[in-house]
């Protein structure tokens, strides 16, 4: 009750540092946090305009709201593609670098990213389109620029014959990836051990597969992605169920959802 109080005596937030302050007195804080376009007049000497990227905080705290503007991305040119891509990918960064902080602290957030195709709808992102080899990283571009990218991960240990005739086994995860209307799968590999290994030495090496897991993972999720992980190294049959499960749900889902653009991956 006393915290309660508190906070109603405290200025209103200027900032993102003012809203965590506001965190520490209790719950309650819900910050809604909505983009807005700035294009800019073309300068001399430029081919292009350039723009800014700021997000509008409407924080609300008891019976009180509160708004303020937080600049995230300026002077990318409009055109060509990858530069325009280049300001949302860091505006969408540090954007979600802030809703971090916040949601640890206990601050409720409704987060609408920057998307490049609504603010910039001529733009033609082809050439950031992802490619065989797929790779994590031509996701996390996707993402970063506001298009929706569903995430499934599970992970699983197999047994194949070395070259000297040996067993080993390989731990390795596989991504099942919704993006735009296609599926893809995704294969990576995290370490191997020798069959009869002592437990030391399995124990180490699932240790540093776990840490290379959530390295691959970083460029996704400090732009807002939530991976739906699975229980690490676990049966094949339990991979072979989550994608049947992953392929069902977006079988099902066709010609009735609203794909709404979003950073954060559904769970399956």
């Amino acid at each position: 009750m006393r915290n309660g109080k508190i906070m109603e005596q405290m200025d209103s937030p200027k900032n993102v540092e003012d809203i965590l302050g506001l965190a520490r007195y209790g719950a309650g804080v819900l910050a809604t946090i909505k983009p807005r376009f700035h294009k800019n007049h073309l300068e001399p000497g430029r081919k292009h305009p350039s723009f800014r990227l700021d997000a509008i905080y409407s924080v609300k705290i008891g019976g009180r709201t509160s708004t303020f503007e937080k600049t995230y991305a300026k002077g990318h040119e409009v055109t060509p593609p990858k530069s325009a891509a280049n300001g949302f990918m860091i505006a969408n960064t540090r954007l979600h670098r802030d809703v971090k902080k916040l949601k640890k602290s206990g601050v409720k957030c409704e987060v609408y990213p920057f998307i490049l195709a609504e603010f910039l709808p001529e733009t033609d992102t082809t050439e950031l389109e992802p490619r065989r080899p797929y790779f994590l990283d031509q996701f996390a571009i996707l993402a970063s620029i506001g298009i929706p990218v569903d995430i499934s991960m599970t992970t699983d240990t197999r047994r194949f014959i070395g070259d000297k005739g040996e067993i080993i086994h390989e731990l390795y995860a596989v991504y099942a990836i919704h993006c735009r209307d296609e599926d893809y799968l995704i294969e990576t590999r995290h370490g191997q051990f020798l069959e009869g290994a002592d437990e030391k030495t399995v124990d180490r090496v699932h240790e540093v597969a776990r840490y290379r897991l959530e390295m691959e993972q970083h460029k996704l999720r400090r732009v807002g992605v939530e991976i739906n992980m699975g229980l690490p190294w676990g049966s094949g049959r339990d991979i072979k169920r989550s994608l049947a499960l992953i392929k069902k749900a977006n079988d099902d889902r066709k010609g009735t959802d609203e794909a709404k653009p979003s950073l954060q991956v559904v769970q399956r």
